[in-house]
Order: structure tokens, then C-alpha cells, then sequence
């Protein structure tokens, strides 16, 4: 598996709740925290590390518990 960033347009207490989640659908949470990321228009930006997990995978899980409005693509 690779490792996977998810960048969220939120507060830490919702980062903390999607760290759960992702937790309890086995994946493995490396790193999460604001300011990691910029994104025009937010009021804050976070990411989540997690490994064990392909991107589709994360990505689903997150849509499947309501929290799509959060993601924000990341462009290289």
C-alpha cells in the first residue's frame, strides 16, 4: 500500500473524528495537524497521513460516512 495524504478544509475537532474513522476501517494514521496545507477560501486547512490504504479506498470510506464536502483535490 502506499502512504496517502488527505487534505480537508476543516477544524481539527472534525480531523479528529475522520482520524477515528479511517482508524477504525483499519487504516494507519501517520500524521494529522492544520496549517500543513493552503487553500484559497478556507479558513483553515488540515491533512491526514495515513498508510495501509490505497487513495480510492480513503476517499471512499470518507464519502460513505457524509464527509466529501471536506476534501479539497490537491493539485500538484
Amino acid at each position: 500500500m502506499e502512504l496517502v495524504k488527505i487534505a480537508l478544509v476543516s477544524d481539527m475537532g472534525v480531523v479528529m473524528v475522520i482520524n477515528s474513522l479511517l482508524a477504525s476501517e483499519g487504516c494507519n494514521v501517520l500524521e494529522s495537524g492544520a496549517g500543513h496545507l493552503t487553500h484559497s477560501g478556507a479558513n483553515q486547512s488540515c491533512a491526514i497521513t495515513v498508510e495501509d490504504v490505497d487513495v480510492d479506498q480513503a476517499i471512499a470510506i470518507l464519502k460513505r460516512q457524509g464527509f466529501e464536502d471536506f476534501l479539497v483535490p490537491l493539485k500538484d
